[in-house]
């Protein structure tokens, strides 16, 4: 019997270890590309030279990161 997969909840209030240690990780990376990540209730708000981008959820926000090269 194959034991069941436990997939990581990418919901922005989902405050598990997981996600706040991988969160902090694309934070991290996208603060070193000049990038600002502030944690909202409906998601997160990512800015760079007074332009913002509202990323609704986890996953968004890591799609984000990898387009601009933050997140591998």
């Amino acid at each position: 019997m194959q034991a069941a997969t436990v997939m990581p909840d990418h919901r922005a209030g989902a405050d598990t270890p997981e996600n706040t240690a991988r969160l902090a990780t694309i934070a991290a990376k996208l603060e070193l590309a000049g990038h600002v990540v502030q944690k909202l209730e409906t998601g997160f708000l990512v800015s760079r030279w007074g332009l913002k981008l509202h990323c609704p959820d986890f996953v968004a926000l890591e799609k984000f990161s990898r387009q601009v090269g933050g997140a591998s």
